[in-house]
């Protein structure tokens, strides 16, 4: 990895905690506190739908993405087939679990519940839409870090200016579509639901 991209890993993770202190402060909560929440993520695993063979949207977004993050090699694409059912298998073989090749609470608690609760707790939904070609740093800054934390990162440039360009209109309708979503390119508050649920299925917060 360049010396280039690791800098700018850094600075994304270093503006995010910015912005988490600024939103945690908001909404009356300790600068500090979605940095430093500790205890597992049992809570958070239990408000997860049971998904199986055929389902979509975005708790199987979560579910794809927190097992690629596990090593296997899976891409998000919100549609749970063959593929998924067959990592969901070996993950539940390799975990002790019951090897049904469905995700209920017993692979759920398994897979996120264990998380440290500083890698689920998300931040508060931003109060704002964003709408495509509107020029706003603070939401096109938090739709790429969503992007980057959920590992699928908009193309270089994207989001230039503090502006919602194209390229960042086209990372948004991809999520969409693979979460389920009306592909509109406008994040208002559905998009921004299902962008913090899928970092926070990921494990993908704090900082």
């Amino acid at each position: 990895m360049s010396s280039r991209v690791v800098l700018a890993r850094l600075l994304t993770v270093a503006l995010f905690a910015s912005l988490l202190a600024v939103a945690g402060a908001a909404a009356g909560a300790g600068p500090a506190s979605a940095c430093t929440a500790e205890g597992p993520s049992a809570a958070f695993a239990r408000t997860l739908p049971d998904v199986r063979y055929g389902s979509t949207g975005t708790a199987v977004v979560g579910l794809q993405l927190r097992l690629r993050a596990e090593g296997y090699g899976l891409t998000g694409t919100g549609w749970f087939g063959p593929n998924t059912r067959a990592a969901v298998r070996d993950y539940q073989r390799a975990s002790g679990l019951t090897v049904d090749g469905w995700v209920g609470q017993q692979t759920w608690q398994h897979l996120v519940g264990r998380i440290g609760r500083a890698g689920t707790e998300a931040p508060p939904v931003p109060a704002d839409g964003l709408w495509p070609g509107e020029r706003d740093q603070a939401g096109v800054d938090t739709v790429g870090i969503a992007l980057w934390r959920m590992g699928l990162d908009a193309e270089p440039g994207a989001g230039a200016g503090g502006r919602h360009d194209a390229a960042l209109q086209r990372a948004v309708r991809d999520f969409q579509v693979r979460a389920g979503i009306v592909p509109s390119g406008i994040v208002g508050n559905t998009t921004w639901h299902a962008m913090f649920t899928v970092v926070s299925i990921r494990g993908g917060w704090g900082c």
